[in-house]
């Protein structure tokens, strides 16, 4: 019988799962980037050789899932220790949390932006895309990265707490 996790090693191995669940984010973030951001994209859109759309959903939708249960899982460490736990502790805590469900969020609107994208590559030509709600999410999406990297900021200042 391996021997329980301590508090600190809870919160701790909370960090280290949501820093791993944002290295898999920021792959797909930048291979979508990289797949249907650029000219040569478009070009190859244009071509007939699409982005693989529904691939970047599923892989939205998995990464949304991930950090739905890191979320979860954070939750119940807050639930379960935070006595006896110091304020900067705590803190640090509350801060990894708010990231996690910043992310969370950040990773739902991709999720919505991604299935807007695979909808349109699935509809008939003649339909016209609609710019408007297109960049409405964009900028959704956006925000919600720039709300992460504020509270990301925050966290990081705050390792040295667990992290020496």
């Amino acid at each position: 019988m391996e021997p329980e996790l301590t508090k600190k090693e809870k919160i701790k191995l909370s960090a280290l799962v949501v820093n791993s669940n944002l290295d898999d984010y920021i792959k797909l973030h930048d291979l979508i980037l990289k797949k249907q951001g650029t000219l040569v994209s478009f070009i190859k859109n244009l071509l007939g050789l699409p982005p693989p759309f529904k691939n970047f959903l599923e892989e939205s939708l998995k990464l949304t899932k991930k950090f739905e249960s890191t979320v979860i899982g954070i939750k119940k460490v807050k639930d379960e220790i935070t006595e006896n736990l110091t304020s900067n502790e705590i803190e640090y805590l509350n801060h990894l949390l708010d990231y996690a469900m910043a992310l969370y969020n950040t990773t739902n609107i991709l999720c919505k932006r991604q299935n807007f994208y695979y909808q349109k590559s699935l509809s008939n030509k003649s339909i016209k895309f609609n710019w408007p709600e297109a960049k409405q999410v964009q900028k959704e999406y956006e925000q919600s990265i720039n709300e992460y990297l504020r509270i990301g900021k925050k966290l990081n200042r705050m390792n040295y707490i667990f992290f020496g």
